[in-house]
């Protein structure tokens, strides 16, 4: 999963701290003038960050339901396709489409397994996938291990889906600290000083003084 705006967040603290430093240690400029540009360069770089946190996410999100979809697809894809003829192709898929709407009608998990059986039995296997489909979408857990010893090399696709699933709703803990630990890294708002506080303090006291005057005159 990429990083980017995790490694853009970090060099901005790393560079805003070095400015910081420097204004610091800046003789020229009095007490509160100083407080007042690292104020202003936090508030800067603490929007910037978390502009770069929305899209962290933004980016997270779409990289983990893409990787959903492509393990949907190469669990219940028609993956025997990709070898067939343009006709075969069409033939399939227009069936399997046809079987997806039959699938999609049955009343319970009792009546999956039981149509299940049947179109192994059969050999209908559009038909068996189409059930697994379903029933992985409904979490009918009992038709779609049936479907997974029926058909072992779908099986460890669909278990893998699964495991994925559940480690993107659960992650571990481990990775999930070390996320955490990136993030805030990256993206946690520079704290302000008291010196900064009491700056920022007299500020408001000084607008809200203005606004009174304003309103008493």
């Amino acid at each position: 999963m990429s990083t980017r705006f995790v490694d853009q967040g970090i060099k901005i603290k790393a560079s805003v701290a070095q400015r910081i430093g420097q204004i610091a240690a800046d003789t020229d400029l009095t007490e509160e003038a100083r407080y007042r540009r690292i104020r202003a360069e936090k508030e800067a770089a603490n929007k910037e960050r978390a502009e770069l946190r929305e899209q962290q996410l933004a980016e997270d999100a779409e990289a983990q339901e893409s990787e959903r979809k492509r393990r949907i697809t190469s669990a219940f894809g028609l993956a025997h396709l990709a070898s067939a003829l343009p006709s075969e192709i069409q033939r399939d898929k227009d069936s399997y489409r046809t079987a997806l709407d039959l699938a999609d009608n049955y009343a319970d998990e009792d009546a999956a397994v039981r149509k299940l059986s049947r179109a192994l039995d059969l050999g209908d296997t559009l038909l068996a996938l189409a059930i697994a489909r379903v029933s992985y979408e409904r979490g009918w857990r009992r038709a779609l291990e049936q479907y997974a010893q029926a058909e072992p090399s779908k099986g460890e696709k669909i278990r893998e889906l699964i495991v994925f699933e559940v480690g993107r709703n659960q992650p571990h803990r481990g990775q999930q600290f070390e996320r955490l630990k990136a993030y805030s890294d990256a993206f946690a708002p520079l704290p302000e000083s008291p010196g900064e506080r009491q700056v920022r303090l007299r500020d408001v006291a000084a607008a809200n003084e203005d606004r009174r005057l304003k309103i008493k005159g």
